[in-house]
């Protein structure tokens, strides 16, 4: 799971309709089925949960 607030280059909204999250300022998209390059940031086992940010 990446985590929209450590996104911290702007703040993105999301478009239901585009099935994105696009920046207020700069319009950068991420969108549903885009690659992106993460770095595992924590992992707990207890849980069964990974989190990552964008590398």
């Amino acid at each position: 799971l990446v985590r929209i607030r450590t996104i911290g280059d702007d703040f993105y909204n999301y478009s239901a309709k585009e099935y994105a999250l696009i920046g207020q300022r700069s319009q950068k998209k991420y969108a549903l089925g885009d690659s992106l390059r993460v770095k595992l940031v924590s992992a707990d086992l207890a849980s069964r949960q990974l989190d990552f940010e964008l590398a």
